[in-house]
């Protein structure tokens, strides 16, 4: 920061862009999310941006300082606090806001078959080296990619460094950018494979006291004290359990192990040249920084089969030095600070281009020899612009830049997270990427802290720092648990008929101690810790974990469930045999709560700008209804008995609640004025493993997906129809099947004519398991009409005439007959007609017997002429080319209009859609954007304007006159709400009213709910009903639909 103390800064925004100087680098977003106090490790960060994160955070530290600021203002004065007046709601705390838990019943345990399920390891294909090279294909080359997407833009490649990046993201530093061109592959498959190829709990050994005083030697002059706390700490976590936690993607793989009792972490990092297992101790007081580093380590030969196969080395604490020699080559070029512009004594400063690196004859050991001349990388993403990349020798011994070397190294600096920037030294390592939270850098040697390179070819002294590995006797590693019970269904799950009924999948029990579970004086089970601020209690009866949550509780069960795969019979869709899945009516408020109804509101200080609002006590009711609807994957857990050794067994329970994503599926169905070929609709399932970058596979090879070749059927076997009665020309044989396929489709009669299928899929995902259920529900509609798709030239605009002209002359026939057989039966009376006007008006909309027909605007005056040319005079043509047109119409020309032709472009006109709110009732225009909030309005405004018809029929006026008839203090009252009070809102919750929840009064107590989230697809419910998608499974013909 430019002012305070180091270390000190104020509030960040997210306008804001702050720099940290120690690390010569921004602020990222999840360290915003982390000062401002989010938990980080509840949080499904996958493919959020970095703007996102920020975004997220908003002001960090807000919540950390002001909350403590609240806090300490509480705590003073809350002896004079009183109760609020409406304080009396039930007791429970926040909790009460959601209501009580559900009481859910599930179903099918008994039938539940036992197997065992392997966590040994499972080995891989090949070798090792082969696993390295899989490993570069699907790696995280760019950081929009994030946690398990593969980026469909052209990843570019730096010459020199090696850093990756997108065209999108790439910037600055400007490094020396070429295509990258080798083949690409999801990530799901490489943690799969992964997962399968390690043992989900190791157990640690061979790090006992006595093991690391053989190892201690000769130490440095008052470093005993040192070495004896450091040898307490890193022995404790001999014998300990580390159970699979997580897989972290980066331009590193690391499959991370965690402990139980000392918090230590044990990673298996994986490149594209090495495997290298670290072992990590938490830090201690003062000896914080001799546990920055791993304190031991295993590297994996490349031709080995076992990943857990090799011989350990524990790092020593205290570093052996020696003096090294620094020479400076090539050319004179600026210096980092002359580059950016610093003025005064960075001002024209220079550095070599070329630092040539030599040994002693003498030097510890290493995991490499560093000597070499090491050229600089002025636009690489160096920091300070100071990184260097050894040079390769040839055959010849020469040395020259060599963009193949397998095992570059470089000399960089690397700083510190915090303390001072004299205290950052310059290192030698394989990688030199961006370190992401809780990664480390395997660092061959240090430089000593402070030391820059300078502008002299004069050979310098410099001291250089090294961690000597000493080799332990035995392995460290081996399998500590190779397997645990599991139950399964032997058959596909029943459906439930009520949506309080999961039904059991599988069932898990698995050793406590793995779990890191603490054992409380009431003999029930802690998972956590105290310092994650997140626990939670296992007791003997089944408890259901809330899988938002859930993520901190989950990762203490990673190690097995990550080994749990779904039965074979589950992952195909399987139809439900149960075909109403509703209890009392056709829609379930419980699992899919009807959204809250939009009032219209004036904007406060204005009287010309109408906002849209939800009803307070309507979207009370609504946000208790999603927050305690039942989830459709649950997760339960519960300790088992104690056994015979005094330990106790963890138990996982998975169950399904099909009814409930049934009613969400079927929630999403578009209302439809069809006639339904099957009183109820369809309903199917399954269960698959959770894939987020299965959608993006196709993108990996640069092309459009694949999709099966469309083929329309011929209609030469078809029936003709006869030519059109007022035709004046005969229509061709190939004309005459098209047009008879086009009756039978107006035809509702017709038996022949294939159902339309809406269909609507709603899907729960639980990343944790890597489970994934989707819920399908189908509805059979007779829909008429279709799409002529006919070759250009075929007659497709005549084919169409010669279908208005057979509907009409039909329907004159018809009414023809209808008014002969009623001539006869009208009574006779002696005072003067009483008969009423006729109804032109059904559900408050004009019915008229005309033919519409829209076209584009440059079409106008050519289909008129079409008409008359194939029809004649026989029908009476009304046009609508302009807004002056429908000012001038009468309700009696609509009705006497044989076939209307209208523009199609008007109506998107922003003069239309003025006059149409004008006509609704409204001086304001509909909002612009698509939506809810949009069909909302129009809907408002069409139920207006059935009053406003009824008024052109009865007045017999023009809608122009109409128009001017209204007064300005008319409009916008017809929707307009008064006196609304937005705190009404807070009575729903403080009352615990459960009203809308129920499907009807006859509903037991059943009806109270948890306090839990709906799944992320079920939010699919917040889009209009009438934009749910639906999917057609006719076979349509070559003049056929394509709905």
């Amino acid at each position: 920061t430019i002012q305070g103390p180091p270390g000190i800064c104020s509030c960040l925004t997210p306008s804001g862009d702050a720099f940290l100087t120690s690390r010569v680098g921004p602020i990222v977003g999840c360290e915003t999310l982390t000062l401002q106090g989010l938990p980080i490790d509840d949080l499904l960060l996958t493919r959020e941006t970095e703007d996102n994160m920020i975004d997220l955070a908003g002001n960090a530290m807000s919540s950390t300082v002001v909350g403590a600021c609240i806090l300490s203002a509480i705590l003073t004065c809350v002896s004079n606090l009183k109760a609020a007046p409406w304080s009396s709601r039930p007791s429970g705390g926040v909790a009460s806001v959601a209501g009580p838990p559900l009481d859910l019943d599930v179903q099918g345990d008994d039938i539940l078959e036992h197997h065992t399920l392997n966590l040994g390891p499972g080995g891989i294909q090949g070798t090792v080296g082969d696993m390295l090279k899989e490993s570069k294909k699907c790696a995280r080359m760019c950081m929009c990619e994030g946690r398990d997407v593969v980026t469909e833009r052209q990843i570019l490649v730096c010459e020199r460094c090696k850093h990756t990046s997108c065209v999108k993201c790439a910037g600055r530093p400007e490094h020396y950018y070429a295509m990258y061109t080798s083949p690409r592959t999801a990530p799901h498959s490489f943690i799969n494979t992964m997962k399968r190829a390690l043992a989900t709990c190791i157990h640690v050994c061979g790090l006992s006291r006595k093991s690391l005083d053989q190892l201690q030697g000769d130490l440095p002059a008052g470093t005993e004290r040192i070495w004896d706390k450091w040898a307490a700490v890193v022995s404790s976590v001999d014998q300990e359990y580390f159970t699979y936690l997580d897989t972290e993607r980066g331009a590193v793989w690391r499959m991370v192990y965690r402990g139980g009792k000392s918090g230590a972490r044990l990673e298996l990092t994986i490149t594209e040249h090495h495997a290298e297992w670290l072992l990590f101790v938490p830090p201690q007081g003062e000896l914080s920084k001799f546990f920055s580093q791993a304190v031991a380590r295993m590297r994996v030969s490349p031709n080995s089969t076992d990943f857990m196969a090799g011989r350990w080395e524990v790092i020593m604490p205290t570093p052996t030095t020696f003096t090294l020699t620094v020479q400076g080559e090539g050319d004179l070029v600026d210096s980092h600070e002359a580059r950016i512009g610093l003025r005064g004594p960075f001002q024209n400063t220079k550095r070599y281009s070329s630092l040539r690196v030599t040994l002693p004859s003498k030097t510890p050991t290493m995991a490499c020899d560093i000597a070499g001349v090491y050229d600089l990388m002025e636009n690489c993403d160096g920091a300070c612009g100071i990184i260097y990349k050894r040079r390769s020798q040839d055959a010849d011994g020469d040395e020259a830049m060599t963009d193949r070397d397998s095992s570059s190294l470089y000399l960089f600096l690397d700083p510190t997270k915090c303390g001072k920037v004299s205290e950052d030294p310059m290192v030698f390592a394989y990688t030199h990427h961006r370190l992401s939270s809780n990664e480390t850098r395997s660092i061959i040697a240090h430089l000593a802290p402070g030391w820059r390179p300078i502008a002299s070819n004069e050979p310098i002294d410099v001291k250089c720092m090294v961690y000597e590995g000493k080799k332990l006797d035995a392995s460290c590693l081996s399998v500590a648990l190779d397997s645990c019970s599991v139950w399964t269904s032997p058959r596909p799950v029943d459906v439930a008929p009520g949506c309080l009924q999961p039904s059991a999948v599988i069932k898990c029990r698995v050793s406590s101690s793995p779990c890191h579970a603490t054992r409380t004086s009431s003999g029930n089970l802690v998972l956590g810790s105290e310092t994650s601020g997140v626990q939670f209690a296992v007791g003997p009866s089944w408890t259901k974990l809330d899988l938002k949550k859930a993520n901190t509780t989950f990762m203490s069960f990673a190690w097995f469930t990550q080994r749990i795969t779904l039965p074979s019979d589950v992952t195909s869709w399987i139809p439900s045999g149960v075909k109403n899945p509703f209890t009392h009516s056709d829609r379930c408020d419980r699992c899919a709560p009807s959204l809250p109804e939009y009032i219209w509101i004036m904007k406060p200080g204005s009287n010309k700008e109408i906002i849209p609002l939800e009803e307070p006590k309507d979207a009370a009711r609504y946000e208790r209804a999603v927050k305690v609807a039942p989830e459709p994957l649950v997760v339960e857990l519960r300790r088992s008995t104690t056994t015979s050794d005094d330990t106790m067994d963890i138990e996982m329970r998975i169950s399904t609640n099909l009814s409930s994503i049934f009613h969400r599926a079927h929630a999403l169905l578009p209302p439809t004025n069809h006639a339904l070929v099957d009183a109820s609709p369809m309903f199917s399932w399954r269960l698959v493993e959770y894939d987020p970058s299965a959608d993006l596979e196709f993108t990996l090879a640069r092309k459009e997906p694949v999709h099966e070749p469309y083929y329309i059927k011929s209609n030469k076997q078809d029936a003709s129809a006869s030519q059109p009665p007022n035709g004046r020309f005969p229509l061709r044989p190939e004309q005459l099947r098209s047009l008879q396929w086009m009756m039978d489709r107006e035809d509702t009669d017709h038996q022949t004519n294939e159902p339309f299928i809406e269909e609507e899929v709603v899907e729960s995902s639980v990343r944790q398991l890597g489970w994934r259920l989707e819920g399908k529900a189908e509805r059979r509609v007779l829909v008429r009409g279709g799409i002529i798709a006919d070759q250009v030239g075929y007659g497709k605009t005549i084919v169409c005439l010669a279908l208005v002209d057979h509907a009409l002359t039909r329907a004159r026939e018809n009414k023809a007959s209808s008014s002969s057989s009623t001539s006869g039966s009208s009574s006779s009376s002696s005072g003067p007609s009483d008969v009423s006007r006729p109804n032109l008006l059904r559900d408050g909309r004009l019915v008229s017997k005309a033919t519409l027909i829209l076209v584009p605007g440059h079409l106008m005056d050519q289909w008129p002429s079409e008409i008359t040319k194939f029809l004649g005079e026989q029908w009476n043509v009304l046009q609508i080319k302009t807004l002056t047109n429908i000012n001038s119409l009468t309700v009696a020309q609509v009705m006497e209009a044989d076939i209307i032709v209208c523009n199609l472009r008007l109506f998107s006109s922003d003069k239309y859609i003025r006059h149409f709110s004008r006509f609704a009732g409204g001086r304001h225009g509909i909002p612009e954007k698509e939506g809810r909030m949009f069909d909302e309005f129009y809907k408002k405004k069409v139920d207006y304007m059935k009053v406003k018809l009824q008024q052109l029929i009865n007045a017999e006026i023009t809608c122009k006159e109409l128009l001017a008839s209204i007064k300005e203090d008319e409009l916008d009252q017809s929707y307009i709400t008064q006196n609304v009070d937005v705190r009404h809102k807070h009575e729903v919750y403080k009352k615990g009213s459960l009203s809308g929840l129920q499907n009807n009064d006859n509903m037991e107590d059943e009806d109270e709910d948890e306090d839990e989230d709906m799944d992320d697809a079920s939010k699919k419910r917040k889009r209009p009903a009438s934009k749910g998608k639906a999917k057609t499974k006719a076979a349509d013909k070559d003049v056929g639909t394509d709905p």
